[in-house]
C-alpha cells in the first residue's frame, strides 16, 4: 500500500438531527427507515474495491437490516480473508454510507468489509417481527422502542451482532472467503461502542480487534472519555441525546452491570475539546483534565491487552462520518490507523506497528495532528509504552 502525503486540515463534517418517526405501521416493509441511503464518493486512496449489497435478519427483531460488502477486486479468486464489521454511528441522519470510507480502504488491504444500517435507519426495516410493546428488553436498555428512530445502543449492537451472524454464516456470499477467527469491528460513537460491547464475550466475544471512533468506552452509557458524558452539553440536553440516545442513561451506567471488559486489542481515536459535539471549542477552556480521553485506554492497560489512543487535534465529533463537506485527507488518516491496526492485530503484521508507531502520518506530524489538550498513549506489550505520544514525538524533535 502507498501512503499519500498530504496536509492535514480538519473542516466541520456533519451536522447530527433527530427525527421524529409518525405512527407505527402495522407490518414491516424494507426499505422504510427514516433516512435515504446516504451513497457517498470514492476518493483516490479508496477506490477500486469490489462490493455487493446484502441484507439479513435482526437478531433482536427479524426486522430486514441493509448492508454491503466489500472486498479487494478479485475476493472471489481469495482464500480466508480477514474481516471487519463497521457500524455508523447514531443521530437519525447516519446510516452505513457516513463510515463506508473505512470498509472501502480495509477492502483494498485485503479484508473483507461489512457495513450495516440499523434497524429504522437507512435502507433497513423501520418495524421487524414484533411492533415494540411485544418486544422483549434489551441487552442493557429496559425498553428498546424508546426514543424512536432506535437511537439506544441495544440497536446499534444489535446492528452490529446482526452483521456478524450474517457474515459469519451460511447466507454469506463471500463466507468461504471470511477467516472466522480473524474478525474486528469498528464504528462512529454509538457504533463505537457496540463495537466494544462486542469484544466482550459476555455479550458476543467474535470480535478479536476493535478501533473505536470517539472513542472507545468502559461502559455502555459512556464513560469520561466519551464526547456525550462530558461537560454541560454532554451530560444532559441534545448532545447526549443525539449522540447517546437516552437523556438517562448517564445515571444509569452507575450500575455495573453497564461495564464492558476488555478483551481484545482496541484503539480509540477521540475529538478535541470537552464538548466534543461540533459546537465546542477543541482544545479551548472547556477541555477537560489531560487524561480524560485515556478512561478506556487505561482500562485496557490495567488489563495488559493492547491498546491506543488518539485524540486528534481539532476535530469535533462530526467530522468522524463521512459527508459532502468531509476533509479527505483527515478521513485518510482515520482509516490508515484503522487499517494498521487490524493489519497487527488480525493479519498480525508486525510491519504495521512502524505505522501505528511513527512520529508522522502522511507526512503530517504527530504533534500537528494530536490535540495539545489531551494526551495520546500507546501500549504494546513487550514493544511499546508511551504515556503522552505527542510530547514523546516532540522530544524526538
Amino acid at each position: 500500500m502507498s501512503w499519500r502525503v498530504a496536509t492535514y486540515a480538519a473542516v466541520t463534517a456533519m451536522l447530527a438531527s433527530t427525527v421524529v418517526l409518525a405512527a407505527a405501521e402495522p407490518a414491516p416493509v424494507q426499505g422504510t427507515g427514516l433516512v435515504v441511503k446516504d451513497s457517498q464518493p470514492d476518493y483516490a486512496w479508496n477506490s477500486g474495491y469490489a462490493s455487493q449489497a446484502v441484507s439479513f435478519p435482526s437478531r433482536r427483531s427479524g426486522a430486514v437490516l441493509a448492508g454491503t460488502l466489500y472486498g479487494p477486486k478479485n475476493v472471489t479468486a481469495l482464500g480466508k480473508l480477514s474481516a471487519v464489521v463497521v457500524i455508523p454511528p447514531s443521530g437519525g441522519a447516519a446510516t452505513q454510507g457516513s463510515v463506508s470510507y473505512l470498509a472501502k480502504f480495509l477492502a483494498l488491504d485485503g479484508f473483507v468489509g461489512l457495513t450495516v444500517d440499523p434497524q429504522g435507519i437507512g435502507d433497513s426495516d423501520t418495524f421487524g417481527d414484533n411492533v415494540c410493546g411485544d418486544m422483549q428488553p434489551g441487552r442493557a436498555n429496559p425498553e428498546p422502542c424508546d426514543n424512536v428512530p432506535y437511537q439506544q445502543m441495544d440497536n446499534f449492537f444489535d446492528a452490529g451482532q446482526s452483521a456478524l451472524d450474517f457474515l459469519l454464516g451460511p447466507a454469506n456470499p463471500w463466507r468461504s472467503h471470511v477467516n472466522p477467527h480473524e474478525v474486528g469491528a469498528t464504528g462512529h460513537s454509538e457504533g463505537a461502542r457496540a463495537a466494544t460491547y462486542l469484544q466482550d464475550p459476555r455479550f458476543d466475544g467474535r470480535v478479536r480487534a476493535v478501533v473505536a471512533l470517539d472513542n472507545l468506552t468502559t461502559n455502555y452509557c459512556g464513560d469520561q472519555g466519551t464526547p456525550s458524558n462530558e461537560g454541560p452539553g454532554g451530560s444532559s440536553g441534545l448532545q447526549n441525546a443525539v449522540i447517546n440516545g437516552e437523556p438517562d442513561c448517564l445515571t444509569q451506567g452507575d450500575d455495573p452491570a453497564y461495564d464492558v471488559a476488555a478483551a481484545a486489542p482496541a484503539l480509540g481515536l477521540a475529538s478535541d475539546g470537552a464538548g466534543g459535539f461540533g459546537q465546542d471549542a477543541p482544545g479551548g477552556a472547556t477541555a477537560g483534565p489531560p487524561e480524560e480521553k485515556k478512561t478506556a485506554f487505561l482500562a485496557w492497560l490495567a488489563a495488559r491487552l493492547p491498546a491506543m489512543e488518539l485524540v486528534l487535534a481539532g476535530v469535533n465529533h462530526n467530522q468522524f462520518a463521512q459527508s459532502s463537506t468531509s476533509n479527505d485527507t483527515l478521513l485518510h488518516e482515520i482509516a490508515l490507523y484503522t487499517d494498521a491496526w487490524f493489519d497487527r492485530w488480525l493479519k498480525h503484521d508486525d510491519d504495521a506497528t512502524t505505522v501505528l508507531t511513527a512520529c508522522s502520518v502522511l507526512g503530517t506530524a504527530l504533534t500537528t495532528l494530536l490535540s495539545s489538550s489531551y494526551h495520546s498513549a500507546i501500549y504494546l506489550p513487550h514493544q511499546t509504552d508511551i504515556e503522552d505520544l505527542r510530547a514523546a514525538c516532540a522530544a524526538t524533535g
